[in-house]
């Protein structure tokens, strides 16, 4: 039995959601406060098991680019619906690691949700409580909740808590350290071509880079040529 089997054969779906119900109440949802000049966006696709995440560093608010690095590894735990960030940590765990303890980076863009989870424990929160770093989880289905129009906004409501809001065609959530507010006003300033820069960019990235990829390491070069 090799390594991925074994990891898969022990993940267990009902000890999964016992974490993330403990781990959702150390979760700091009031405001982190400080100057945002430097955001990040991780992203993580798949060439069957092989998960490529990408995480890219840009200005705040020019979205100017300013580094990438990447990371390509066999995601080993199987995906179960509202455990997917089990999976995609094997990933962009190291890869999220790596990058904060050489860069600063004052807000963080995850492709995933936030608490607008069915447990308030989505991929953006995961990393956020992980990294205590502030994320703002950004998703193009709706895993929870029902849709409600107030004013201008269409926000998202689950038991009885607004966990969200759709922009355009994607959903936004709260992370870690942010507000719903905060975490509108931030994705509106650098959302221009349908999704926010970083995020926009990390998948465009992802999607270049491939299978043939390696390990990981800098992809500042291909950001260069997209």
């Amino acid at each position: 039995m090799n390594r991925c089997e074994r990891v898969a054969q022990n993940f267990s779906p009902s000890k999964a959601r016992e974490a993330q119900e403990v781990l959702s109440r150390l979760v700091r949802r009031e405001s982190v406060k400080g100057e945002v000049l430097y955001v990040g966006g991780i992203d993580v696709s798949y060439r069957g098991k092989l998960g490529i995440g990408v995480f890219v560093i840009m200005k705040y608010p020019t979205a100017e680019p300013l580094g990438c690095s990447y990371v390509a590894k066999e995601a080993c735990v199987p995906y179960v619906p509202g455990l997917l960030a089990f999976r995609e940590m094997e990933v962009a765990a190291p890869l999220v690691g790596a990058v904060l303890r050489s860069h600063r980076i004052d807000l963080l863009f995850v492709n995933g949700h936030g608490i607008a989870h069915p447990r308030r424990f989505g991929l953006a929160t995961h990393v956020g409580l992980v990294f205590k770093t502030r994320t703002i989880g950004v998703a193009r289905r709706r895993l929870v909740g029902t849709e409600v129009r107030e004013g201008n906004r269409i926000l998202l409501t689950h038991e009885g808590e607004t966990v969200g809001a759709r922009l355009g065609s994607f959903y936004v959530s709260p992370g870690w350290g942010v507000t719903l507010e905060e975490a509108l006003e931030y994705t509106s300033t650098l959302t221009r071509k349908g999704l926010p820069e970083p995020l926009r960019l990390a998948d465009r990235l992802g999607k270049a880079l491939g299978a043939e990829a390696g390990n990981g390491g800098d992809c500042a070069w291909l950001m260069r040529e997209l």
